[in-house]
């Protein structure tokens, strides 16, 4: 590789930083969203625009 491509490839790097994460499981027994959404704080719970506990 010649200087001017790794200088190139150098100039090309970029930040990658990660927002969020979603892990999928399959439990024994079914989870009380709703319910957990009301008691914990800083969480959401709305299944029409995502299927799971946002904390």
């Amino acid at each position: 590789m010649s200087k001017k491509d790794k200088k190139e490839k150098k100039e090309n790097k970029r930040e990658i930083h990660v927002v969020n994460i979603v892990v999928s499981s399959s439990l024994k027994h079914e989870i009380p969203l709703e319910k957990m959404a009301a008691t914990l704080s800083n969480t959401e719970y709305n299944p029409e625009q995502f299927p799971g506990l946002v904390i």
